[in-house]
């Protein structure tokens, strides 16, 4: 948890999340947190007005894919993926939340496949497919 004051030539006070409320208020659409820091120069005081960081998750090793490349199957997410000898291979994978327009993929990919994002559709396993490679910008369009 990192807090930030509105004089940037402090730098940003770094604490422990303390307790968490496991709901969201409905009228308010927030949630209290509890978060303890250091304060050795009393520079926190009441009526102050900054800005707090609460992470939502711990830090993770992710992909990210467009969101058009995960279909659904019944109960699990899968990516179709192309293998050396151009067949298409569908793999399970957990997807998380979307970051600059794309889906993170939590665990399921290597980042070393080739992956299929185009004529999804048309792509059923096994089927023997000639990739097209294309770069993504670095946020998607919406």
């Amino acid at each position: 948890m990192k807090v930030t004051l509105s004089d940037r030539e402090i730098p940003p006070l770094v604490g422990k999340l303390d307790f968490s409320e496991n709901k969201i208020d409905r009228e308010t659409g927030t949630m209290r947190v509890r978060a303890v820091l250091p304060n050795p120069d009393e520079i926190l005081t009441p009526g102050l007005f900054d800005t707090v960081n609460v992470p939502g998750s711990l830090p993770y090793q992710g992909i990210l894919i467009p969101d058009e490349a995960v279909v659904a199957d019944q109960n699990q997410r899968l990516v179709m993926t192309v293998d050396g000898e151009g067949k298409v291979v569908p793999r399970p994978v957990r997807p998380g939340p979307r970051i600059d327009g794309y889906r993170v993929i939590r665990s399921g990919l290597d980042a070393s496949e080739t992956i299929v994002i185009k004529g999804i559709v048309r792509a059923r396993p096994g089927t023997v497919v000639t990739p097209q490679m294309v770069e993504l910008p670095p946020v998607a369009e919406q």
